[in-house]
């Protein structure tokens, strides 16, 4: 099976190469140095060519990709020969090796999950072995109740404009985008985080996150070895 052709090899490089094949077989079958000489002259031609080519494609998809933060990752990764890299294959789940995708994601899932309820449980621990404890809730450091005050479209915009990451979300909108259309889009956020603020009800879809295991070192087997991004 043929290969896909790169996108910077043009048809007139593929003319071109395919004289080159021709120059180098009519070489082989003679031994002639005239032949060889032409063969030179013709491969150099097209590294030179392909060099160019490759040149310009590369340039023209970084500048109309300059927006695009991903695409432009995607452009450079192509251009050092970076593959992607392979999901995770393997991992150990109570000492078995499981390699089903939906058991290694929903086993990430679950212990990215547990590491806020493991930290806050083991703060709470902390907190009452404090000895300043009794006398911090004395004083009212501590009340039995929060109240949120409504928020208005100005302190959202206010809060969304000083983010700075441009990454999408389960959505797939980037936050550039979503900032331009942000006059759209605020009577909508008010009438979001409002109501949950009043009933302590957070929307389920919000809950979502795009969460990637990167490995930190040691056995790639072993689910404490990756970290969250």
């Amino acid at each position: 099976m043929c290969e896909p052709r790169k996108p910077c090899i043009t048809i007139e490089i593929l003319k071109v190469s395919y004289l080159k094949n021709q120059a180098y077989v009519e070489y082989l079958n003679s031994e002639c140095a005239i032949k060889q000489e032409e063969f030179k002259i013709i491969r150099n031609k097209v590294n030179s060519m392909r060099r160019k080519a490759k040149k310009e494609y590369f340039a023209n998809q970084l500048s109309l990709n300059k927006d695009n933060t991903k695409r432009i990752w995607k452009v450079i990764n192509d251009l050092l020969g970076k593959k992607k890299k392979a999901p995770h294959s393997s991992l150990l789940i109570q000492g078995e090796l499981v390699n089903d995708e939906i058991s290694i994601t929903t086993k990430f899932a679950e212990f990215y999950s547990s590491v806020g309820q493991n930290v806050q449980a083991q703060e709470l621990v902390n907190f009452n072995n404090d000895l300043m404890k009794d006398e911090f809730v004395n004083d009212g450091g501590i009340g039995n109740e929060i109240e949120f005050q409504p928020c208005t479209g100005d302190e959202i915009l206010t809060v969304v404009k000083t983010i700075k990451l441009n990454s999408a979300g389960t959505d797939g909108i980037n936050l550039k985008t979503f900032k331009s259309l942000m006059c759209y889009f605020m009577p909508c956020l008010e009438h979001i985080i409002n109501p949950a603020l009043q009933t302590g009800i957070f929307p389920d879809a919000l809950k979502r996150a795009k969460v990637i295991p990167l490995h930190k070192g040691g056995s790639k087997l072993e689910i404490e070895n990756y970290r969250p991004i």
